[in-house]
């Protein structure tokens, strides 16, 4: 309750809460520890370490009944609260995360919408990510088709943990990669996820631009060590 109108209990109930929580972690499922880390990353504030210590040891011993959305929820806890998650805790999630996406269907659902997309009269049909998208006679509904996702993984989901990753610098991982792809071809998404997906692709771009002008830098500094008599080079623009 306090995490959902973002305000913090008073101190005493805070320190007695996490004393608790600590107490009842064996019997925690992983809806509970993704909720607990939810509450935390709303409330902006890092759990004891007792109690850190305790969630890491609940997740590593139950990983294997996490729902993608209970891991897409914990990786968005980590990142808002800036913090970088344990190696061990890490890979275990991004592993049972990856579980989930081998287990994605290569099909297509259709799904009836509100028809939001510009019509072409020539072919009565709707155009959304490449996709081919056929009206039906009435223009307020279209039919779409959209790639089936994950068991027990959203959209939101799915933007929510590329937004995370991002954020927490694990964008070189297998998982990263798979999950775009997965996210390029699965249709439409609402304002929420297309600003999410937008800061992970403005992250991306400015740290292929940093890693050009530090190989850049590098590559003047190996001429000028080879020869200190040399003229600098021009750097390039970003």
């Amino acid at each position: 309750a306090f995490a959902t109108l973002a305000i913090p209990p008073p101190p005493s109930l805070y320190a007695s809460l996490c004393e608790r929580m600590v107490e009842l972690m064996d019997s925690y499922t992983p809806q509970n520890v993704a909720n607990t880390y939810w509450a935390f990353a709303r409330l902006l504030s890092e759990p004891p370490h007792s109690l850190a210590e305790a969630l890491d040891r609940q997740t590593l011993y139950i990983v294997e009944d996490f729902r993608p959305q209970n891991v897409a929820n914990v990786l968005w806890a980590f990142a808002k609260l800036g913090r970088g998650l344990s190696e061990p805790v890490a890979r275990a999630l991004e592993q049972r995360l990856e579980e989930a996406v081998d287990e994605a269907p290569d099909a297509f659902e259709a799904e009836e919408v509100e028809a939001d997309f510009e019509h072409n009269q020539t072919h009565n049909s709707y155009r959304n990510n490449g996709e081919l998208i056929n009206s039906s006679e009435n223009n307020s509904k279209t039919i779409i088709k959209r790639l089936k996702l994950p068991p027990g993984m959203n959209s939101q989901d799915l933007s929510n943990s590329l937004w995370a990753l991002s954020l927490l610098g694990r964008t070189e991982t297998s998982l990263f990669y798979r999950l775009w792809e997965l996210w390029q071809r699965s249709g439409l998404w609402d304002t929420r996820e297309l600003v999410q997906v937008y800061e992970v692709y403005t992250y991306l771009a400015a740290k292929n631009q940093h890693a050009k002008q530090k190989q850049a830098s590098q590559t003047v500094l190996r001429r000028t060590e080879t020869n200190p008599n040399a003229e600098p080079q021009p750097q390039p623009q970003p």
